[in-house]
């Protein structure tokens, strides 16, 4: 089996045993891989409220091609060298359909991550006409008011309390703050 692996490494042009063990890693240890990019896509959501699905939105339009590309990409060019660690083949060739799509899912919270965290910052006042109220979700819930202000409409994700002063046709003005990404955001 070993001398197998090194054949695999040197026919994609690999030092011997270099990617042979990023790839076992990566078999060998898929939920702990799995685990680690939930953990980082997902945190953000527990401590950042934006505009409404604002980073999955710019998430979806411009990172989806990049992930799916790259993953499915590499995945695929580097199959002998998976293969050639992985011990069930089946379990390979369902995790390079299924992961790149999920990653994409995913990406929205770190577009969040970068949005809040990245230079430049600046402060807005979002002001305008309440026009609407939702409430998304059942177990999770998150509370949506539509400001109308500047001829648009942004769906922004308030505090319980925001939600429950604010009515249709008043006025609405908050802080908040803008990022590189170009969508706004608050810390909960």
């Amino acid at each position: 089996m070993r001398s197998r692996d090194r054949a695999a490494d040197e026919d994609q042009g690999e030092p011997s045993g270099c990617l042979t063990a990023t790839a076992r890693f990566v078999v060998r240890h898929p939920k702990k891989i799995l685990f680690g990019y939930v953990a980082v896509a997902i945190w953000p959501g527990f401590f950042i409220r934006s505009e409404f699905n604002a980073a999955f939105l710019w998430a979806f339009q411009y990172l989806s091609a990049p992930i799916l590309l790259g993953l499915g990409g590499l995945g695929w060019a580097r199959r002998r060298i998976f293969l050639a660690a992985c011990d069930r083949p089946a379990a390979y060739w369902a995790s390079l359909f299924v992961w790149p799509p999920f990653a994409v899912l995913l990406s929205g919270g770190l577009a969040l991550q970068a949005n809040a965290l990245l230079p430049p910052q600046r402060d807005v006042l979002i002001e305008g006409v309440v026009a609407g109220r939702s409430i998304s979700g059942t177990r999770s819930k998150s509370w949506i008011v539509d400001v109308e202000c500047g001829g648009r409409v942004r769906r922004l994700e308030v505090s319980r309390q925001t939600y429950e002063q604010s009515r249709v046709g008043e006025r609405f003005s908050q802080s908040w703050r803008e990022g590189p990404l170009g969508f706004c955001y608050v810390w909960r």
